[in-house]
């Protein structure tokens, strides 16, 4: 229904408003919108640093978080520095929350949410009505305007939905750099591996072009057969194309660093340390992971904070179902020739199509579904913490008896053969095999080191908030 102002006739409908007072009106409206947005953009701001200071807080590395209104120049100056020296992993993570391509995407949506949230807390404008008819002896002019009681009942209850959802958007950002945080170290470790095992590769390409070298003035002598000589061939062709394939690897893994930093053009250049630090467990708490990744888990955040959403959900539909729409207000009219009346005016939906138990039988459904997933993803976080706990410790025994055992007794052996070798008991051959077996141990150990870090990496993710996807 709708509330109505004082009728007046057509001939007085135009008010008259002085030019300094529409001025002066203007002035104003203009600085209460200033006020207005400007009071929303700090609360944004607000919210952002929030957010940084508990990512800072999960990840344990004081980096400085890119923010919505941030100069670009000014981060990538900032970059520049960084790329200026050898990357490290805290290096790394820093460049990512400074210009990661998805993080401003993700801190847009923290500003969304907050601005859907004062939205909830606001009134409706009020509905102005107007409306003429003609008569012969002149014209009835009818002007209205209601505005919904509800709103001042149901305020609170969407302010705390609004409030709920904006919690579950906020603890949804704050997973989301963190994964970029971890997603970043991935890459770097990636990358760092990469390089170290096309050393690795280049050195079984220079051990089998020595042996085709020492075969072919073996087949020149009339000492060996043509069949060795072509063994020799390609076992050559078959360590170029596995150097090759490394290469390739490691280039395509550069980009994957390159796009998950939003690096381009000279900042590319950048340049890493080969070397993996030898003890994937160090400094590593292991206690008590599952209740500790259920107590830090965001994931678990965002559903608590929607089952609180839906709940409020629920009993804001129960209420509306009871009276759909109130409007009260004031209702003016004057007929031609006659007097003018002003009187309060009062509507109301009737539920008679539409009881509104669908939309409560809805709510209550979201809120069960949420509750399941909240059991769903409890799960989940313990058995992914065990997991992971379990091939980082099986990874990192892995590394450590390779490098301890594996690695220095293929060394001692290459010496041992040498040895023989320098006493004329055994061929060249012998010692060239046993070089091979020597890198091809030494690769292994590399890549079960690389494994146990992207392991670590995976798990500190998780123990820092962020369920693996």
């Amino acid at each position: 229904m709708k509330l109505r102002a004082n009728p007046v006739r057509s001939s007085e409908a135009s008010l008259a408003i002085p030019p300094a007072l529409r001025s002066r009106s203007a002035i104003l409206l203009s600085c209460l919108t200033f006020v207005g947005c400007t009071a929303i953009d700090e609360t944004i701001e607000r919210d952002s640093e929030r957010v940084a200071a508990d990512v800072r807080e999960r990840i344990s590395i004081d980096a400085e978080l890119a923010r919505l209104n941030d100069d670009r120049e000014a981060i990538e100056s900032r970059v520049r520095e960084l790329i200026a020296q050898p990357l490290s992993l805290d290096s790394t993570v820093r460049i990512a929350l400074l210009q990661a391509p998805s993080l401003r995407t993700t801190l847009a949506d923290l500003g969304i949410a907050r601005a859907e949230a004062i939205q909830a807390g606001l009134l409706s404008n009020p509905a102005f009505s107007a409306n003429a008819k003609f008569f012969s002896e002149g014209t009835e002019i009818e002007l209205g305007i209601t505005q919904s009681l509800l709103d001042v009942f149901l305020i609170p209850l969407r302010k705390q939905v609004a409030t709920a959802r904006f919690s579950a958007i906020e603890a949804t950002v704050t997973r989301e750099i963190v994964h970029v945080a971890h997603e970043a170290r991935r890459n770097y470790l990636a990358v760092q591996a990469g390089q170290a095992l096309e050393g690795f590769a280049q050195a079984k390409v220079e051990s089998a072009r020595a042996s085709l070298e020492l075969m072919q003035r073996l087949h020149d002598a009339g000492n060996v057969t043509d069949a060795m000589l072509t063994e020799q061939v390609i076992a050559l062709a078959e360590a170029e194309l596995e150097r090759d394939r490394v290469h390739l690897e490691t280039l395509e893994t550069r980009a994957d660093f390159d796009l998950a930093l939003g690096l381009r053009g000279e900042d590319t250049h950048w340049t890493i340390t080969t070397t993996l630090p030898l003890d994937p467990l160090a400094d590593l708490d292991l206690s008590d992971i599952e209740a500790r990744a259920v107590a830090s888990s965001l994931d678990l955040a965002v559903v608590n904070a929607e089952i609180e959403a839906a709940g409020v959900s629920t009993t804001l539909a129960r209420r509306q179902s009871l009276v759909p729409d109130l409007t009260a207000g004031v209702a003016s009219k004057r007929e031609p020739g006659g007097e003018a009346g002003l009187g309060p005016a009062l509507g109301f939906a009737l539920p008679i199509f539409d009881d509104g138990s669908a939309r409560v039988a809805a709510a209550e459904l979201r809120r069960q579904q949420r509750l399941h997933e909240q059991i769903s993803i409890a799960t989940r976080i313990e058995i992914e913490s065990r997991r992971l706990r379990d091939r980082l410790t099986t990874l990192a025994a892995r590394a450590r008896d390779l490098a301890s055992t594996v690695v220095p007794a293929h060394a001692r052996h290459v010496r041992e053969i040498l040895q023989q070798y320098n006493a004329m008991q055994i061929g060249a051959f012998t010692v060239l095999d046993a070089r091979h077996a020597e890198l091809d141990a030494q690769r292994d150990t590399l890549i079960a080191l690389r494994d146990a870090w992207l392991a670590r990496v995976d798990l500190e993710e998780l123990m820092e908030g962020a369920l693996l996807r």
